[in-house]
């Protein structure tokens, strides 16, 4: 029997790095999405679009790819591991996974590639055996286990959470996400993202972070306040009513702002020169634009009226710069039989 599996992308509107300290963070589920092929067999293996397929073996309890050199598919020893560390007994299968809708031009946007697989592949393994049937809760709980085990402990889940559930959440990593049901800003605003044109490594930003941390906990503990007030005046903005752009403006300019600070201090470009060109032509459109990310992001987001959308998407291009309206999506991980 063949099963579709999918799950979208993500941005993060706001929180993105203060998600990984424990605060709150607002995403959004968008109309990029990951597929996976399964087929029952009686053995494993694992292909994408581009290489495989790979046999998979399972040995003593440990997953192993030995064709893979390149590490292509960790997230799926990740989530297969995961599984077994856990005593959780899963069908065979073919994969093949589709995540093409996430990259341009062999480079990832930055729109959540690794949470959307990972969530697939629990999503599908879980629901192999009819005899047990596993709730969301419990689903999302082994999908953000097997990212750690990917990503390592700067895995915050903001991408496992958006993926299985669609829509806007709202999630802090100590906590289950909550959906936001009725939010009305995209009734007004177009939600632009942009790519810089470079795949950003957010492990990397992340382990710089720490080692300033360590050093200058007071200094840390400063900035990380500051930057978690300027999150949550960005999220207020869009669970309101009625959004007011010149708040929401002032508000993200702050958050740059403060990330700029941030970067200074951990000697990293968070807010990179090609985001500045972005944001220079988001402001002809009076928005302001931010990075979706906690390594500063692969893309900028902006948000602009809807008689502007296709003004600033071709002005984008001219300058060089892969853009899209995103959609958000309310349709979270599924599977099809």
């Amino acid at each position: 029997m063949n099963k579709i599996i999918s799950s979208p992308g993500k941005i993060i509107l706001s929180g993105e790095y203060a998600v990984v300290e424990g605060q709150y963070a607002l995403s959004a589920a968008i109309n990029k999405r990951i597929y996976i092929k399964a087929s029952n067999s009686n053995i494993m293996t694992v292909s994408n679009t581009k290489t495989g397929p790979y046999y998979i073996q399972i040995i003593n309890n440990k997953v192993l790819i030995p064709k893979d050199k390149n590490n292509y598919f960790a997230l799926v020893k990740a989530s297969l591991q995961t599984l077994i560390n856990y005593q959780i007994k899963f069908q065979k299968y073919n994969i093949n996974i589709d995540s093409s809708k996430l990259y341009i031009n062999k480079k990832k946007f930055g729109i959540g590639s690794s949470g959307a697989i990972i969530t697939s592949l629990i999503y599908l393994f879980l629901n192999s055996h009819n005899k047990k049937k596993y709730n969301t809760n419990f689903i999302f709980n082994i999908a953000k286990k097997a990212h750690k085990l990917f990503a390592g402990k700067f895995s915050s889940g903001v991408d496992i959470s958006t993926s299985l559930l669609g829509g806007l959440t709202y999630y802090n990593k100590n906590s289950l996400p909550k959906i936001i049901a009725n939010s009305l800003f995209t009734s007004q605003l177009s939600i632009i993202c942009c790519f810089t044109g470079q795949s950003q490594c957010t492990k990397m930003f992340l382990k710089k972070v720490k080692k300033y941390k360590q050093k200058n906990p007071i200094k840390y503990i400063k900035i990380i306040k500051h930057l978690t007030l300027s999150s949550n005046n960005i999220s207020n903005c869009f669970l309101s009513n009625y959004i007011n752009t010149t708040e929401l403006n002032c508000a993200i300019k702050e958050n740059v702002k403060i990330l700029i600070k941030l970067g200074h201090l951990i000697n990293i470009s968070i807010i990179t020169k090609e985001h500045n060109n972005i944001c220079k032509i988001a402001q002809k459109y009076n928005s302001y634009a931010k990075p979706s990310g906690a390594g500063g992001g692969d893309i900028s987001i902006c948000f602009i009226k809807k008689t502007d959308t296709k003004k600033i998407i071709h002005e984008l291009f001219a300058a060089g710069y892969f853009s899209f309206e995103a959609e958000i999506t309310q349709l979270g991980t599924y599977i099809n039989l």
